[in-house]
């Protein structure tokens, strides 16, 4: 076994080589930044620049990320020698989450920032002495959404001149009301491939590790100027501010949108040892379920076992031909993914595409049809078991009609009538105060009730068609 004197040796002879810390880079972003994806990515991204010749000025990279209350890595201090531990003061254990969303040109212009506070409502205090222009939002969690995201197409407008944008950002923004904003306004969205962003998205290339390294910093010497006091999220603008003018200078967006191949365009700007994290996932999916099923099908011979016979062995062993070339890669190959015999199903990454074509507005169209006819059955059915609960509330052993059965599962577009609703206005005013939700009663022309039927709550004319309710059966 080599020792460090070999080492040493071994790097003076190779002065390339250097001793390096890796990056952790997860498997699904491993597995999709390969040849294939960054293939297509180009190809697609190469059909929109020749249709429409943007100029540098308007193609824009927009993505959100992460601040914390706590910094994530102190810098290095002098210490004497011995001391076991040298500590750093942080605001807490675990920081507050505030999202920030930056934007950037090829010609190194930047929007004015929005904020995402974890809140619901939002106060002035927590603005103060942000970058001039920036906006804030307010959100449950702190996270982007499809309503944030239109929020932001707006803001984004006012900073840009009054032409055809050509925007970079993921397919998780991907909203029908933001889709057709962008279309009317003359902005292309553009999505990168599903998680590779690390190497493709500007932002994430030249800009986003910068500005978190001087907020870090920043977050120190806040402290060390207010001792006894912890950063707050009504600190993170303020400080935020300060690195982010140390940050988002035109140096920086200029390379970065060089470096991932943009502009100027280069669809071979990527190394081939780049790619080397994904040899070892290259063969489709499918190709490896039809090997294992051949092996499975024709399985190998198991070899025999050998017995010991008293003779002498008779196995003969041919000396390797002159000449010949044995790589390492031979010797010891890179390791690759066994035989793969299910595959988990997960969230749909986002693919590459121009995200506001009128084909993908329909689609999306179609989707939120979905969802909202999947949200009006749901209701249906909540609404047929307090109808049915009220029932069994509030009749007695007198009522002369029976409580109607339950209904099918799949029953969840009207709702017969309860004879109970039709004696008491008490009930139907319970009925109707629930959750914001409305019920009216289907009048028949001789004044029976035929069904009742759920109806926002924005339909409150129908309540007048209740006064009826005394001359029903």
């Amino acid at each position: 076994m080599a020792g460090w004197k070999w080492v040493s040796g071994f790097l003076k002879r190779n002065p390339q080589i250097s001793l390096r810390t890796p990056e952790n880079t997860s498997l699904a972003r491993a597995q999709a930044f390969n040849k294939p994806n960054i293939a297509a990515y180009f190809l697609a991204l190469s059909a929109i620049l020749a249709k429409y010749n943007f100029p540098p000025e308007n193609m824009y990279n927009m993505d959100e990320s992460g601040l914390s209350t706590v910094q994530k890595k102190s810098q290095k201090n002098y210490a004497s020698k011995g001391r076991k531990q040298v500590g750093a003061v942080s605001s807490a254990e675990r920081g507050k989450h505030v999202t920030i969303v930056c934007a950037m040109n090829a010609i190194g212009t930047f929007v004015p920032p929005a904020f995402i506070f974890p809140r619901e409502r939002m106060k002035d205090e927590l603005m103060n002495d942000a970058p001039v222009g920036s906006v804030c939002f307010a959100q449950e969690k702190g996270w982007m959404t499809t309503e944030i995201f239109l929020k932001w197409l707006k803001h984004f407008l006012r900073y840009t001149p009054k032409k055809t944008q050509f925007c970079y950002c993921h397919g998780s923004h991907k909203g029908l009301q933001a889709m057709e904003f962008a279309k009317e306004n003359g902005i292309i969205i553009f999505c990168f491939p599903a998680p590779c962003s690390h190497h493709v998205q500007p932002l994430d290339v030249g800009f986003f590790r910068p500005l978190h390294t001087y907020y870090d910093q920043e977050i120190e010497l806040w402290l060390r100027n207010n001792p006894g006091k912890a950063v707050t999220q009504f600190k993170v603008a303020s400080i935020f501010h300060r690195a982010y003018l140390k940050s988002a200078v035109p140096l920086n967006a200029i390379n970065s949108f060089t470096k991932t191949g943009i502009y100027p365009f280069n669809p071979d700007i990527f190394e081939d040892w780049q790619f080397a994290p994904s040899a070892t996932t290259d063969t489709p999916f499918e190709d490896r379920n039809e090997n294992h099923a051949r092996q499975l099908e024709n399985p190998s011979p198991e070899p025999t076992s050998r017995k010991s016979s008293p003779g002498p062995s008779t196995q003969t062993f041919s000396p390797p031909p002159a000449g010949l070339n044995i790589s390492i890669k031979d010797i010891c190959p890179h390791p690759s993914v066994s035989v793969v015999k299910g595959q988990r199903k997960g969230r749909k990454h986002g693919k590459t595409e121009y995200l506001n074509l009128t084909p993908e507005i329909e689609e999306l169209k179609e989707k939120e049809a979905e969802k909202e006819e999947k949200k009006r059955k749901q209701h249906a059915r909540q609404a047929k078991k307090q109808i049915f609960s009220l029932n069994n509330k509030f009749t007695t052993e007198d009522d002369e009609h029976e409580i109607p059965e339950a209904f099918e599962e799949g029953d969840s577009d009207d709702v017969p009538c309860s004879v109970a609703l039709t004696r008491s206005r008490k009930i139907t005013s319970k009925v109707l105060g629930t959750n914001g939700v409305l019920f009216f009663l289907q009048i028949k022309p001789d004044n029976s009730v035929n069904r009742v039927r759920f109806m926002p709550a924005s339909c409150v004319q129908q309540v007048t068609e209740l006064n009826v309710l005394s001359q029903t059966r």
